[in-house]
């Protein structure tokens, strides 16, 4: 599996959600996390917050060529799909990394990375990467 070529389409479809539930309950290999890991300008601590879980058990799970679990499994599908989408809208990885870091009025004032810690945040991020592509401001 490319985790990151994988993740690269522009809207989630029935298929694709079908596809990511099916890699979902078999588990994102640690080798898959360490290709987004390197393809992405995040520090291990911010994936460990993105995941919800300790930087230490994110470094044991790379050691260890651990599986993720389903829930930490969508979260990486989901993260990666936004993470693509966001490098498409912003056509860089330099500006996206800089939008994800501010904060927005559109978000309440919240910088969109401070919110990628729950899918509920991840949606809200997607969605304002949506009106963000389409020149619809808040």
């Amino acid at each position: 599996m490319d985790i990151i070529k994988d993740t690269a389409i522009e809207y989630l479809t029935e298929t694709s959600h079908r596809t990511f539930l099916a890699i979902s309950r078999s588990g994102v290999t640690s080798s898959d996390f360490l290709r987004l890991y390197r393809e992405y300008d995040f520090s291990l601590a911010d994936w460990a917050f993105m995941l919800g879980i300790s930087e230490r058990s994110l470094q044991r799970y790379i050691k260890t060529d651990h599986t993720f679990t389903v829930g930490e499994s969508e979260k990486l599908l989901r993260l990666s799909h936004l993470l693509n989408r966001g490098l498409a809208v912003f056509g860089n990885s330099g500006r996206f990394q800089q939008w994800l870091k501010e904060g927005t009025p559109a978000l309440s004032g919240d910088s969109p990375f401070e919110l990628l810690d729950t899918i509920f945040g991840l949606d809200m991020v997607l969605d304002e990467l949506g009106r963000i592509e389409h020149g619809i401001l808040a």
